[in-house]
């Protein structure tokens, strides 16, 4: 919420709302201030629905992280060429990902060798995530 608050914008909003606040004490008007709290609402407000979303994209964030440092891999490794399954997150580069029908692609990588091999991403989002599309 800080940090929406501190934005120049938002900033400057409050100060222009916290002027005429001032002003309207002075002025005749009877409700000449209601603009100033009106502004300054809707500012926090703005500042409160930005900071949520954030706070939502990042729980979603460290989620999406846990879960892909628990997947594992096929890779091949070394000169030897012997096949063995790591941690997804222990990848570097150099490393030949072994992958089989249904397998996630667990990094950017390079196409070797395929026999028949497509992907449809957009099914595999819709099945994991029908929960968030509600």
């Amino acid at each position: 919420m800080w940090e929406e608050l501190t934005q120049k914008l938002n900033l400057m909003l409050l100060v222009f709302a916290l002027f005429q606040l001032i002003v309207s004490f002075f002025s005749g008007e009877k409700f000449a201030w209601l603009q100033a709290v009106t502004v300054a609402i809707a500012v926090l407000l703005a500042c409160f629905i930005a900071s949520g979303c954030d706070y939502a994209k990042q729980k979603q964030q460290l989620r999406l992280v846990g879960e892909i440092k628990k997947e594992t891999c096929q890779v091949i490794r070394g000169a030897s060429g012997t096949s063995k399954d790591i941690l997804c997150s222990d990848l570097v580069v150099g490393d030949v990902i072994m992958l089989e029908a249904g397998d996630r692609v667990p990094a950017d990588c390079i196409l070797i060798e395929e026999m028949d091999m497509f992907c449809d991403q957009g099914e595999y989002w819709e099945d994991n995530h029908k929960e968030h599309m509600k």
